[in-house]
């Protein structure tokens, strides 16, 4: 298939310089989702291009139940907020099938062109803004949480490619790091800490290095460890605030999540299978606490709007994601394929712990950047790790065509 740069890999990249700056803009994202979501199912119900060798590898199942369950419980428990946030949902798996069904060889570097730029240029537009004001500046341009989770799910890719477009020194990673934890996102500084480990975990054979990766893991906790306990601004953001939590005799701040996350545990019950339905955490969170919008833990939203069912299905789904991306980076014979699958695995990885503590299911830059990064790695299955129950052989079967259809385009 020819090399070609995917619609909804740009829309990442431009999601990288916006942020989260619709969400400060009235109506304007609800708006920018309702388009973006037309366009996806538009292009999904268009024919894909055609490829010889294996086919994308398909969003997981659960994935999809989950997108029709949670459409089911919209219908019956209908409501604005709970359309936002559908949409979002659907464009994840959405997102992920149209980045894959479009992508070969050649794509991840001629994305990793753009990707790596305009993170760097956003990043420094920030760290100007931290140098002039403070640290966690949140001004009109950039906010500081927004910019520390867009610069991390980026970062995936960022390490990611080092196995195959090494800058020195691995410069890029350390900066984005080092801005990342300028913006005082006590999660997304953790976790860029920890992406930064995913520059140890293969060696350029794609071998897993165990020792490496210990060492760089062992020096990522102790500077994690020294910013928290000798850095003051870093360590106010730990522990001045509410004390809710104690670790070792040590309140730490938890910035009012308990009260919320207690709020909306103890309202689950009410209906624990299929949820309120969308959208309506968010409801009970601005009536209960008022200048809040969100439960600041994406699981608890799950289980409020969908149930258990909805939210076990969207864990699975997204596990089954990291399954595929780490069996596909150990079987990659190329250091592109592994470091796009190694994007992969970071990126999944960063949106299971980001969403313990923040909103990242429902907004869509974060959903985008996230479905780009995983959208890549399914595009570029290796030939045995994914057939299709022929017996013939590779070299002689017919071209793929992707069917349109969202399940066997992703």
């Amino acid at each position: 298939m020819k090399d070609r740069f995917p619609l909804f890999a740009a829309l990442g990249v431009g999601a990288i310089v916006v942020q989260d700056a619709l969400s400060r803009q009235g109506s304007a994202q609800a708006a920018v989702t309702f388009l973006l979501a037309v366009l996806a199912v538009g292009l999904l119900l268009l024919p894909g291009p055609e490829r010889t060798g294996p086919a994308p590898v398909k969003v997981p199942l659960p994935l999809l139940l989950f997108v029709v369950f949670s459409a089911v419980r919209l219908v019956m428990v209908p409501s604005q907020q709970g359309l936002q946030n559908w949409l979002v949902w659907f464009l994840f798996p959405a997102g992920i099938a149209l980045v894959a069904r479009r992508t070969s060889d050649g794509t991840p570097p001629r994305v990793y062109r753009w990707w790596l730029p305009t993170t760097l240029f956003a990043a420094s537009v920030y760290g100007v803004l931290v140098l002039t004001h403070e640290a966690g500046y949140a001004g009109t341009l950039y906010a500081a949480r927004g910019m520390g989770w867009i610069l991390v799910i980026a970062l995936s890719f960022i390490v990611g490619a080092q196995l195959w477009k090494r800058a020195p020194f691995h410069w890029p990673v350390w900066f984005c790091t080092l801005v990342i934890g300028a913006t005082l996102t006590r999660t997304a500084g953790f976790l860029a800490l920890l992406c930064a480990t995913g520059l140890a975990v293969l060696n350029r054979r794609g071998r897993l290095t165990l020792m490496r990766f210990t060492g760089l893991l062992v020096v990522m906790g102790f500077v994690g460890y020294y910013a928290v306990t000798r850095v003051s601004v870093i360590r106010d953001r730990f522990t001045v605030g509410d004390q809710a939590f104690q670790l070792g005799g040590t309140g730490l701040n938890t910035s009012g999540r308990t009260e919320l996350w207690s709020a909306t545990w103890h309202a689950i019950p009410e209906h624990p299978w299929i949820g309120h339905g969308p959208g309506q955490a968010q409801y009970f969170i601005e009536q209960r606490f008022v200048t809040i919008a969100h439960p600041h833990n994406e699981y608890l939203r799950l289980l409020y709007d969908t149930g258990w069912l909805g939210a076990i299905l969207w864990v699975l789904g997204v596990l089954l994601l990291l399954r595929g991306c780490w069996r596909r980076m150990r079987q990659a014979t190329t250091p592109v394929r592994r470091g796009t699958h190694l994007a992969g695995v970071l990126g999944i990885v960063v949106f299971l712990l980001g969403n313990i503590t923040d909103n990242l299911t429902v907004g869509v830059g974060f959903v985008l950047i996230a479905a780009t990064v995983v959208g890549l790695s399914m595009g570029l299955p290796e030939a045995a790790a994914d057939t299709d129950g022929s017996d013939e052989p590779s070299e002689h079967r017919l071209p793929y065509t992707a069917s349109g259809r969202w399940a066997s385009a992703g």
